[in-house]
C-alpha cells in the first residue's frame, strides 16, 4: 500500500527545471583547421602518419571553414557547444552518418553473421572501378555494391535524401556503404 502511495506521489509530483538567459561566449579561432591535410593529421593522427597523401577533400568547397579537428567531431562538437554556450546547427545528413557509422562498427564484430542477409559468397568479392575523378570512382562502387548485394534497398536506404543532403553528403554515404561492406567486396578504384 505504501508503495502504490509512493508511486501515485511520484506520478503527480512537479519538477521545474530552471532556464537561466547565457549568452553565448564569444566566438574562438583558435584550433580550426587551416587545411585538408591540417584537419586530417589533427582529427586521425594514428591513420595520417600511414598514409601518404589525402585522395580528395571538400574542405576547400566549405562555407565558412570553421572546422575544429576532432577523432569524435560530432559528440565533441554538441558537448563544447553546450559547455561553451554557443550555438549548435545540426543537419539531418550529419545525425545519419552518425548512425552509419555506428553501424560500420557493429558490422565489423557480426559481419560474418549476417553475411547471408547480404551476399550469396564467402570470402571477399573484388570490385574494381575506373573513373576520371576520386568523386566518380566512389560513385561507381555504389552502383557496384547495389548491384551484387542481396538487399535492393541497401543503397536508397543508406543515401540520405534529405531536403539539406548535398552532393558530397552522397559521396560521404558511398564510403560509409563501402565501410559496411568490407568484409563482403575489396574495393579497387583506378583513376
Amino acid at each position: 500500500m505504501l508503495k502504490a502511495l509512493w508511486l501515485a506521489g511520484l506520478a503527480t509530483a512537479s519538477i521545474t527545471i530552471q532556464v537561466h538567459r547565457v549568452d553565448p561566449l564569444p566566438f574562438s579561432a583558435s584550433g580550426i583547421a587551416t587545411s585538408a591535410s591540417d584537419l586530417f593529421s589533427r582529427s586521425c593522427p594514428e591513420e595520417a602518419e600511414n598514409t601518404a597523401s589525402l585522395l580528395a577533400s571538400s574542405f576547400d568547397d566549405l562555407e565558412g571553414r570553421n572546422v575544429f579537428p576532432s577523432s569524435d567531431g560530432f559528440v565533441r562538437g554538441a558537448v563544447e557547444a553546450w559547455a561553451k554556450h554557443e550555438h549548435l546547427i545540426l543537419r539531418p545528413d550529419e545525425i545519419w552518418f552518425e548512425v552509419l557509422a555506428q553501424m560500420n562498427v557493429y558490422m565489423s564484430t557480426h559481419s560474418e553473421a549476417l553475411r547471408h542477409l547480404f551476399v550469396d559468397h564467402s570470402g571477399r568479392e573484388k570490385i574494381t572501378v575506373e573513373g576520371f575523378s576520386w568523386d566518380g570512382i566512389i560513385g561507381a562502387f555504389r552502383g557496384e555494391i547495389q548491384s551484387r548485394v542481396k538487399t535492393e534497398w541497401l543503397l536508397e536506404w543508406i543515401t540520405p535524401g534529405f531536403s539539406t543532403s548535398t552532393a558530397q553528403d552522397d559521396v560521404t554515404a558511398t564510403v560509409l556503404m563501402m565501410g559496411l561492406m568490407q568484409h563482403f567486396f575489396e574495393f579497387e578504384g583506378m583513376v
